[in-house]
């Protein structure tokens, strides 16, 4: 078990005043910000399993203070956004790393890896004056890698999924909600000629992702006034493919897998 205190550090968005008039309109700066302070209680657990596994099972629960996410603030009798703080703030996760080698299943030199967050939090949300998740946190995350070394061709292949994923962000006047449909693979194989030299090859977002935004407008308060516009916007990505040749000077030798 581990106890430990932490303090952030504010970005330089968090001070400057930008606009966007087709989605979120004017968010005012603010320069009296303090640096976010996080309490955090962490727990670990580890288990072997079939004799070359390892699960690693993560429990962390944050006591926050001086959160910083939107607030409204008033000038001349007009309303805008701007950074502040919050109160009331949690932050729990569970995080999951399972590793196996997978000779067991008739796969040589084959690994496995799932690594997995789900994350709880709960903040107080300054507009309706009730708890919701923190802005542009994602609920959860999971990752399964797959990679193999091939002896007799000196090389290494291997493919990576990350699943889909949504965040929200909260503002006085609307909502803004990003997220991207299909899972995100990579695929990569990587030789190794002789020692000193290193060929690879990456295919990144293999099945083409979609990535959406959808804005939601009231005329004021958000929740407590009409609405006003809903906004959806839709990319269609590509995949993407690197080539990469690395050479190492002396008797270093490069051996790279992603895990």
């Amino acid at each position: 078990m581990r106890i430990q205190r932490k303090v952030g550090q504010l970005d330089y968005t968090n001070f400057a005043a930008p606009s966007d008039l087709l989605t979120s309109g004017v968010h005012a700066g603010n320069s009296q910000l303090r640096p976010d302070q996080h309490m955090q209680y962490k727990l670990h657990l580890q288990r072997q399993f079939w004799r070359s596994g390892t699960l690693r099972l993560g429990l962390l629960h944050d006591e926050m203070a001086d959160a910083i996410d939107c607030v409204p603030i008033y000038a001349k009798g007009t309303m805008y956004d701007a950074s502040g703080h919050l109160s009331n703030e949690r932050d729990n996760k569970i995080y999951v790393d399972a590793r196996l080698l997978l000779t067991r299943l008739d796969i040589a030199r084959g690994k496995l890896r799932l690594k997995s967050a789900f994350r709880f939090s709960s903040v107080q949300d300054p507009v309706i004056h009730q708890a919701r998740r923190i802005s542009g946190k994602h609920p959860h995350s999971i990752r399964v890698a797959f990679a193999q070394d091939i002896s007799r061709s000196q090389s290494t292949w291997g493919i990576g999924f990350d699943e889909s994923w949504d965040e929200y962000y909260y503002r006085v006047q609307s909502y803004e909600l990003w997220f991207i449909v299909l899972p995100y693979i990579q695929i990569h194989r990587q030789y190794d000629p002789v020692s000193a030299w290193s060929l690879r090859a990456e295919v990144d977002n293999a099945l083409p992702i979609i990535f959406g935004e959808t804005v939601i407008t009231y005329n004021g308060l958000r929740d407590a006034s009409t609405l006003l516009q809903i906004t959806r916007l839709q990319i269609n990505s590509q995949p993407r493919l690197f080539l990469q040749i690395r050479h190492a000077f002396g008797q270093m030798r490069f051996r790279q897998i992603r895990e």
